[in-house]
Parts: C-alpha cells; sequence; structure tokens
C-alpha cells in the first residue's frame, strides 16, 4: 500500500461510516426495514457521505483485507 490512496495515513479518522455518537441521539435498536437501517423509533440512520466511497476505495486496494466490528 505504498503508493495506495490511504499511504501515509497516521491518524486513526472517526465518523468514518456514521457519527460515532449514533448510539446517544437516536434509538439503541438498529434493523433493517425495506431496505434502509431504521432506529427504535423507525427514523432512518444514515451514514456519513463518503461510506461508499471509502468501502469500495478499500475493497479496491490490493491485499488489503478488511473486517468491521461495532459496539
Amino acid at each position: 500500500m505504498s503508493n495506495g490512496l490511504f499511504s501515509g495515513v497516521a491518524l486513526k479518522p472517526h465518523c468514518t461510516l456514521w457519527p460515532f455518537d449514533c448510539d446517544v441521539y437516536q434509538g439503541h435498536e438498529f434493523r433493517k426495514k425495506n431496505g434502509v437501517i431504521v432506529d427504535s423509533d423507525g427514523a432512518e440512520v444514515l451514514v456519513c457521505n463518503d461510506s461508499s466511497f471509502i468501502l469500495n476505495s478499500i475493497k479496491d486496494e490490493k491485499d488489503v483485507l478488511l473486517a468491521c466490528a461495532s459496539r
């Protein structure tokens, strides 16, 4: 990855996929409904604008394994 999209990245960004505190201001139980993710009140949970680009860019990097975790 020396010449890749993420070369030289030293900091771990926050709010990469969704706001890091989304469990504070939205209902705690997320579920998929009609193809979208909603909270316990039925409000749609939106990801950050660049999420698809970031995940696709990682996927396109050669020899990079991607693991996802959630608390």
